[in-house]
């Protein structure tokens, strides 16, 4: 659904991270931006496009639910300024948890 972490440890500090967690749609990695798409008849999904062919587009809405659509049936793609990591991460965790946190992917080398 997201970007590889497994060597995220060796690109990101710990302010980066937490950063992240913290404020997930202050910044998006290149390739999973979030996209809107809104089809002729007015339905909007927000997701990352997985892939793309003359005839339609694949966006991941979330883990294991994607949608397949048409070309012919959208209205208009636009960045989404949303990322489909949930906010307040940071708030529902305990400090402690959230410092085990960042310090396992600071760790992912």
């Amino acid at each position: 659904m997201g970007p590889d972490l497994t060597r995220i440890g060796r690109v990101r500090t710990e302010r980066d991270l937490l950063e992240a967690i913290a404020f997930p749609s202050a910044s998006f990695v290149r390739g999973y931006e979030p996209m809107l798409l809104k089809t002729k008849n007015g339905e909007q999904s927000v997701g990352v496009i997985l892939g793309e062919t003359a005839t339609h587009i694949q966006l991941a809405m979330g883990p294991g639910l994607e949608r397949r659509v048409p070309r012919n049936e959208i209205a208009e793609i636009t960045p989404s300024p949303v990322s489909l990591m949930p906010a307040g991460l940071d708030r529902v965790l305990t400090q402690q948890e959230l410092a085990d946190l960042i310090a396992f992917l600071k760790s992912l080398k």
